[in-house]
C-alpha cells in the first residue's frame, strides 16, 4: 500500500504490469490494458471506461512466467474516477476481485508476487 499505510488485504499485492483482457465472456473483451497491481485475490487496472461496481466480467490474464493464461470470472469491487494528465480524458482505476479462479493459478500469482515482494 502507497506511503507505508496498513494493507489490510488478505492476499498482498505489488505493482507488477502483466497484459489483461476484461470483457463479457471468453471471446466479447472490451478492453486490452494491463495491471497495476496484482495479488492471488485481484488485481487493479485503469480503464477507459467506467464499469458499475459489482459488475461481473471475464478476465484473462497473462503473467511474467510465460506460463498459460490465468482465466476467470471477477466482480467489480471500486472505481475511482481520474483525469489524465494533459488531456480531458478521464480514466478509471478499477479494482477486480478473482472469483470462480483455479486454486493452482491462485497459488502460482501468490508465489509469483511473494517472489517479487522478496527482491524488493
Amino acid at each position: 500500500m502507497a506511503g507505508g499505510g496498513l494493507d489490510l488485504r488478505k492476499f498482498p499485492r505489488y505493482e507488477l504490469k502483466c497484459d489483461i483482457q476484461i470483457g463479457e465472456d471468453r471471446t466479447a473483451f472490451k478492453f486490452n490494458t494491463t495491471t497495476q497491481n496484482i495479488g492471488a485475490g485481484g488485481v487493479c487496472v485503469i480503464l477507459n471506461k467506467e464499469l458499475p461496481k459489482l459488475t461481473r466480467v471475464f478476465t484473462r490474464l497473462h503473467m511474467p512466467d510465460y506460463g498459460a493464461p490465468i482465466e476467470c470470472h471477477a466482480n467489480v469491487c471500486w472505481v475511482v474516477r481520474s483525469r489524465f494528465l494533459f488531456k480531458n480524458e478521464s480514466l478509471f482505476d478499477t479494482g477486480l476481485e478473482f472469483m470462480d479462479i483455479r486454486p493452482d493459478d491462485r497459488e502460482r500469482i501468490r508465489l509469483i508476487v511473494e517472489k517479487k515482494l522478496e527482491q524488493g
